[in-house]
């Protein structure tokens, strides 16, 4: 399609299911692999980023119905910290509406991977809030990443797991399993979606992702991005940000875990009461865990809610429960890579253009408006 060789962008997908997860349309667009020109396909995957929030978010609410972890529960309980630190009296519901006070970047919530399992609970302590607890809505990765640990640590209570290898297999079942979206929807370094760059173009699930790298010289070369090294348990705790890969299926599906504006009952992985809970629980009356980003998809506009991940991917709850998700390659993440002068072939906003080009048209196609 015209509009991707305009904005440079290799390839990108779309889903659109049913209330049930059937798929009722399923698109590929441009390519997956720029070395080889192979299309791509609604089965190509990419880094699903933010969209992961929602996962995460659906997980802890399984666990309130569970009656494992309460929206009261606060992270000074969850880890013993220390009374007089700032994030000692902060709320999982805090936590799942973004206004806990921490904001990303500085040392606000310094959060690094320091290899080894006492991190956590040292970062937190030395948190500083860079505003009250709900005084505004201010998105943050870094929460998502302790709201993984809070997974981790109510399962521990509870006796239900021992390693921190052992949380994304209990969200797989506890969430993706119960929606179709296991297998779909991986952990990344998942033996089950592995990348071009493990097993070749022609075998591979993710779609390649492209940064362009700019040398002193003046020399600009295409580097592949879908390459993902195993988590070990050191480090997995960082993602409950962004750590899962996925296709098009799978993340439409994983999002109908809260059920639609009018079905909210039929969730599989949700009683209607903590869905209402989900729906009500920020103060903008958006569902938890999402990142609204610039797409403003929400009841007035004839969608329930939309998570948009910086790396190209974009989801949306339709109000009958039916979902739609789309995919853009070349915006997976940049870390580690040579960063002297660097732009990415798909920005985040490139998923916006994909969004209003094809996905708006073929949400019209189905629905009839």
């Amino acid at each position: 399609m015209s509009w991707l060789i305009s904005k440079r962008v290799p390839g990108a997908s779309i889903t659109i299911v049913d209330p049930s997860g059937s798929p009722v349309l399923q698109r590929g667009y441009g390519v997956s692999d720029l070395s080889t020109l192979s299309p791509m396909l609604p089965t190509h995957g990419v880094g699903i980023g933010s969209v992961g929030k929602t996962i995460h978010a659906a997980c802890l609410l399984g666990l309130v119905d569970d009656g494992l972890l309460s929206l009261d529960d606060t992270l000074g309980g969850m880890f013993d910290l220390e009374e007089s630190c700032d994030a000692y009296g902060t709320t999982i519901r805090q936590c799942l509406r973004h206004t806990t006070g921490f904001v990303d970047g500085g040392e606000s919530l310094p959060l690094r991977d320091t290899g080894d399992k006492d991190a956590p609970k040292r970062m937190l302590n030395k948190g500083k809030k860079a505003h009250k607890a709900d005084s505004k809505y201010e998105y943050c990765d870094n929460i998502y990443s302790v709201l993984h640990l809070v997974i981790g640590a109510a399962l521990r209570r509870a006796g239900r797991i021992e390693e921190a290898e052992d949380i994304p297999k209990f969200i797989e079942t506890r969430v993706l399993e119960k929606v179709g979206a296991a297998g779909d929807v991986c952990w990344m370094g998942d033996e089950r979606m592995p990348s071009m760059a493990d097993v070749g173009p022609e075998k591979g699930r993710l779609a390649c992702g492209y940064i362009v790298v700019t040398t002193g010289d003046g020399e600009s070369t295409c580097k592949e991005t879908s390459h993902y090294s195993n988590f070990t348990s050191k480090r997995s705790w960082c993602f409950g940000a962004s750590g899962f890969t996925g296709i098009t299926l799978g993340i439409a599906r994983a999002m109908q875990a809260f059920g639609g504006d009018r079905n909210r009952g039929n969730s599989k992985v949700l009683t209607k009461e903590t869905v209402d809970k989900a729906f009500e629980i920020t103060p903008t009356g958006h569902p938890c865990g999402l990142n609204i980003m610039p797409y403003g998809y929400t009841r007035d506009g004839g969608m329930i809610f939309g998570h948009g991940g910086s790396n190209g991917a974009v989801a949306a709850v339709m109000p009958d429960g039916g979902a739609v998700a789309c995919v853009v390659t070349g915006t997976l993440g940049l870390s580690g890579w040579d960063t002297r002068d660097h732009s990415q072939l798909g920005k985040v906003e490139d998923v916006l253009g994909f969004w209003l080009n094809a996905v708006g048209p073929a949400l019209a196609e189905v629905y009839g408006k």
